[in-house]
């Protein structure tokens, strides 16, 4: 068995974290990779989206004109990241007659490192609802390029899972597209507080 390939740290990596040798037996690597790939799961629950690459996904927004001459609506950030850069993400835009059509590559650019799209010729997200989609592929190539804050979150949760895992993570969802949820009191701000900054 080995950790999972979506899985956000090594058995490796973790043993390191700890300061324990990498001599360990295969009964103690099993549980430390079923216990990685648990912790990884809850990351991902928390935060509310995957980091490893892999995954595409299509997200259609409302553009939002120009309501004010000084708030332009000109950039939109992606619910994942980062951005996989081939093949780029591609926008669309949507008419009136509810028919989808691709904006010029030329007319837009993007930071793959946050997922955040603009437009580069003075263009702008025309006001509108659900009149706009982007579709992109993202995540980490391995867990080589992952953040090293997101390690030790994930690092973090594997030490305290060993021990309460029947007790950690999603409790309750508190909306029925479950995108607000309600964390068990035991996952400590020693890991939220890091993983709070990825969540989009």
């Amino acid at each position: 068995m080995a950790v999972l390939s979506t899985s956000l740290i090594t058995v490796a990596e973790y043993l390191r974290f700890l300061g324990e040798p990498s001599d360990i037996t295969s009964e103690r690597r099993g549980q430390l990779e079923q216990a990685i790939d648990w912790a990884s799961d809850q990351v991902e629950d928390y935060v509310g989206r995957t980091f490893m690459s892999g995954s595409s996904a299509t997200e259609i927004f409302d553009g939002l004109g120009e309501p004010h001459p000084e708030l332009l609506h000109d950039r939109y950030t992606t619910t994942n990241a980062p951005l996989i850069t081939s093949p780029s993400p591609k926008l669309y835009v949507r008419s009136s007659s509810q028919t989808w059509s691709a904006i010029a590559q030329t007319k837009y650019t993007y930071d793959a490192t946050d997922g955040e799209i603009w437009f580069t010729d003075a263009g702008y997200f025309i006001s509108g609802r659900k009149n706009y989609r982007v579709v992109y592929d993202y995540g980490y190539a391995s867990t080589s390029t992952i953040p090293k804050a997101l390690k030790r979150a994930t690092a973090l949760l594997v030490k305290l899972g060993e021990t309460q895992s029947s007790s950690i993570g999603v409790v309750s969802t508190a909306s029925a597209d479950g995108k607000n949820k309600t964390y068990s009191s035991t996952m400590p701000p020693s890991i939220t507080d890091i993983l709070d900054v990825y969540v989009r």
